[in-house]
């Protein structure tokens, strides 16, 4: 089955799976909402909710699906396993310093329990909040988890910060019409955008007018180094490939997506919306391009009447 096949069973399937691994760890379980990709979990005797939706997206984005159950056993090891590292505020200083991360993610009440009342503002629709990287899985800490921890919060926004910044850029390449994109591995490649000056001294390289960018995922750093004869069009092409790749529904967004939206980096460091998606009452779908103050400061912009 090829990545781009949506078979109706494949919730179901999953589910089974990931039961069939809970029952070999002694775990009892059952799944609920089996018909709506959206809200299919599977629930622990406990309580405890496996939410299947990355899981099911990830698995189709595989060739062969003889591969499902080892993937799947992967999956429920490591995420089992993380249940008995050590709590984030259980740890002392000098180990927080090595696993906690800064994470870009959208700002959006999507009702989980996680309460990411502390986040810190990045952009319009982004915030800024922490994680604690553990060898095999992540963990997004909640406002108790924070205020908690044996560091002050400045000091472990900084410290997360630091170490989302010195996360690898695995690839870097050219997209259609001349927009670049870092990725990799890492879940933190979209949260390099915390410091945006230290990828123009590195991957992206000197950015005089100002940057483009978006962030539709938590791998993906989508850009445009602007120039002045031609930013119009640069940050058209790079609001057109974000909305292609949100609207298009068989496209994968592990962790959900992060924002749909282009932004202005300018060189002082600023941030601002510069432009997106639009949807009307009717449901039409438009994009739209609006330069804020922070441009007009690096580039031509053409008086508003």
């Amino acid at each position: 089955m090829g990545p781009g096949n949506r078979e109706p069973g494949d919730v179901l399937d999953v589910g089974v799976l990931i039961r069939r691994e809970l029952a070999a760890h002694g775990i009892e379980s059952h799944l609920e909402q089996a018909d709506d990709l959206e809200t299919a979990k599977v629930i622990e005797a406990s309580g405890k909710e496996w939410f299947l939706w990355n899981l099911v997206h990830r698995l189709r984005g595989q060739e062969d699906r003889d591969a499902w159950p080892d993937t799947v056993h992967r999956h429920v090891d490591s995420m089992l396993e993380s249940r008995i590292q050590p709590q984030a505020e259980q740890m002392s200083p000098e180990e927080l310093r090595g696993c906690l991360r800064s994470r870009l993610v959208a700002d959006v009440d999507d009702g989980t329990p996680t309460d990411l009342s502390y986040g810190r503002p990045f952009a319009p629709g982004i915030i800024e909040v922490l994680c604690a990287d553990y060898p095999h899985s992540v963990t997004t800490l909640g406002r108790g988890h924070v205020e908690e921890l044996p560091l002050g919060i400045d000091e472990a926004f900084d410290i997360g910060r630091a170490n989302a910044v010195a996360e690898p850029v695995d690839e870097s390449f050219e997209a259609a019409d001349g927009v670049r994109i870092l990725t990799g591995d890492s879940l933190f490649v979209a949260s390099k955008a915390i410091d945006i000056a230290a990828l123009v001294g590195g991957p992206i390289g000197p950015a005089p007018h100002g940057l483009a960018f978006a962030l539709p995922n938590r791998s993906l750093l989508l850009y445009q180094v602007l120039s002045a004869e031609d930013w119009i069009q640069q940050t058209a092409e790079l609001v057109q490939l974000v909305e292609s790749m949100v609207a298009d529904p068989e496209y994968f967004h592990p962790g959900g997506v992060v924002s749909d939206a282009a932004y202005y980096w300018a060189p002082d460091g600023r941030i601002d919306l510069l432009g997106g998606r639009h949807i009307d009452e009717d449901g039409e779908t438009s994009l739209w391009i609006s330069p804020p103050d922070s441009l007009a400061d690096y580039l031509p912009v053409e008086p508003q009447e």
